[in-house]
């Protein structure tokens, strides 16, 4: 199967727009309410083309593949952030109010990370900050 040229995907569009015309389609309407199902039904196809010819869902894919890979470095740079100005009592109330948003194994995770953290050093929380803004950004 051949790939639809630009002219063919012009007069597709263009097929749409005189059908979309049509009298009792509610292309002149001006509330939603006023458009027929007719109507409703050429906005979906429509919608469904320009989806298609834009590739939204491949950029989403990839807005979100980038988003992950950033989240984690990000994630390190806050929980070194949050070691400079946290002791081990203010964590564990922190980690308390986060047990019932969070499932108990990420929770897990959270509360020993955030416990090694609060006990380093102040040079190596400062080194992992910057170095997980660094890859973050």
């Amino acid at each position: 199967m051949s790939k639809k040229t630009t002219d063919d995907a012009y007069e597709d569009q263009v097929q749409l727009e005189r059908r979309a015309r049509r009298q009792g389609r509610g292309r002149n309407a001006e509330w939603p309410s006023e458009i027929p199902s007719r109507g409703w039904k050429d906005v979906l196809w429509r919608v469904f083309a320009e989806v298609n010819e834009d590739r939204v869902m491949l950029i989403a894919a990839g807005a979100a593949f980038y988003l992950l890979l950033a989240l984690f470095p990000a994630l390190a740079a806050f929980v070194s952030i949050y070691g400079f100005v946290a002791d081990p009592q203010t964590i564990a109330e922190h980690i308390a109010f986060l047990g019932g948003v969070l499932p108990s194994s990420g929770l897990d995770i959270i509360r020993s990370q955030l416990a090694s953290l609060a006990a380093q050093n102040t040079g190596a929380l400062s080194f992992g900050f910057m170095f997980g803004l660094a890859v973050a950004l």
